[in-house]
């Protein structure tokens, strides 16, 4: 059974229409439903997680097609229910820990000090095989988050709409690196080497185009390390 027919199944096993299933994806309407029953679209993991949850079906099986069903829950087939919030953590699918990392758009929370804002909610998530994370970054998951890289300065290290992993656990600089930092009001990804005769630290845009600058540790503030490029347009 492909994934098109696991998600009419759980669908219908739950007593729910296109419309319903629609509002606990997340998704804008029953035509999307539709497109990803007929096999036309495919949705993103967190919308099938979502399903699952409403369906009460094993996720595992749902967006990877291992194990059986288990429904492990009678469903309430009444009427629409709110869409349960995902937050981070960890899932099992198929046996295999799975980290669902949130995913924001660093542009939007740019000028506010911090590269993402108290109260923003994030535009879905990204997950990674724990065991892959952990080469990446031994921090918890809380610390961690998917940010969306705007312009070219960085370049050709980053490029413009890159999707890169931000550890905010790392708030100080320990070694030269690619951080996310504030500074002149506004958030930016950039290279910081530390001159350490003078505890200044120069911050550089890997395009040459943009001119160095340096800056006392007082003048900036450390947001966080970026770790890995988790997507890329190609």
């Amino acid at each position: 059974m492909d994934l098109a027919k696991r998600m009419r199944w759980a669908r219908e096993a739950a007593g729910l229409n296109q419309s319903q299933a629609a509002e606990a994806m997340c998704v804008a309407s029953h035509a999307a439903v539709s497109r990803y029953e007929s096999g036309e679209r495919t949705p993103e993991i967190e919308q099938l997680v979502r399903l699952a949850d409403r369906c009460a079906v094993s996720p595992s099986w749902l967006v990877l097609g291992e194990g059986e069903p288990h429904l492990m829950a009678a469903p309430n087939p009444s009427g629409p229910q709110k869409p349960k919030d995902l937050l981070p953590g960890i899932l099992d699918l198929a046996g295999q820990e799975v980290v669902a990392i949130p995913r924001y758009d660093a542009g939007l929370s740019a000028g506010h000090g911090a590269i993402i804002g108290e109260d923003a909610a994030p535009e879905g998530f990204q997950f990674i095989e724990k065991d892959w994370l952990r080469v990446a970054s031994a921090s918890t998951t809380e610390n961690l988050a998917v940010v969306k890289v705007d312009g070219d300065s960085m370049q050709p290290t980053l490029a413009d709409g890159d999707w890169i992993l931000v550890d905010r656990g790392h708030t100080h600089v320990r070694r030269d690196g690619v951080y996310a930092l504030a500074f002149n009001g506004a958030c930016w990804i950039k290279r910081l080497t530390i001159n350490f005769k003078n505890k200044r630290f120069q911050v550089i845009s890997d395009n040459a185009v943009y001119p160095m600058q340096e800056l006392t540790e007082e003048e900036l503030t450390i947001l966080g390390r970026a770790v890995w490029i988790v997507g890329r347009k190609i």
